[in-house]
């Protein structure tokens, strides 16, 4: 089980909503959550990398602060997939830009996610019926970025119980062997 490394990338989570509600996002208003898929992008070039951001997000504990948009979202659904590469370069915009382009999605809420964006995305959440398929993504950041979708390396982890446990578990393990001297 491949579980994402600390080096630092871009993500998407794949989260299920189940039911319809109202949700309260802070200072940027109200999300209409509806029930199908929603794909939000992010990046993680702080401490930790990916290993770190993910971890938190797969968090769902009533402890968490509220730091980002998507985790007044996280609190209503549930984390079913996870989507990474790893890379210096930030991506997290071409990751949005080609979520938006594909068949059905739509961006349920102006500037979420992107409030502090500077390559003018709509919006870094997009809504779906049903699960986008990685191979049509790939073919639609490929474009986007305007190189061989060969050239994309993308993981994919589907998300259980014991893989969230099993992420935050090895991120205990770094911490504590980071501080051995």
């Amino acid at each position: 089980m491949a579980v994402p490394p600390s080096s630092r990338g871009t993500y998407a989570l794949i989260l299920a909503a189940d039911c319809h509600q109202e949700l309260s996002v802070g200072k940027l208003g109200t999300l209409v959550v509806q029930p199908g898929l929603y794909m939000y992008v992010g990046s993680a070039y702080g401490p930790g990398g990916l290993a770190a951001r993910i971890a938190r997000h797969l968090r769902n504990d009533a402890d968490k602060s509220l730091k980002w948009h998507i985790d007044h979202l996280r609190a209503v659904t549930q984390v079913v997939e996870v989507w990474w590469t790893e890379g210096e370069e930030h991506c997290e915009c071409d990751w949005a830009r080609a979520f938006g382009r594909m068949r059905r999605a739509s961006a349920p809420r102006a500037k979420f996610g992107a409030s502090d964006c500077s390559s003018g995305c709509p919006a870094h959440l997009h809504w779906f019926p049903r699960q986008p398929r990685v191979r049509a993504f790939r073919r639609h950041l490929a474009a986007e970025l305007g190189v061989p979708v060969a050239d994309l390396k993308i993981r994919v982890q589907r998300i259980e119980e014991p893989f969230a446990s099993q992420v935050i578990v090895t991120l205990k393990r770094r911490k504590k062997n980071a501080n051995v001297i």
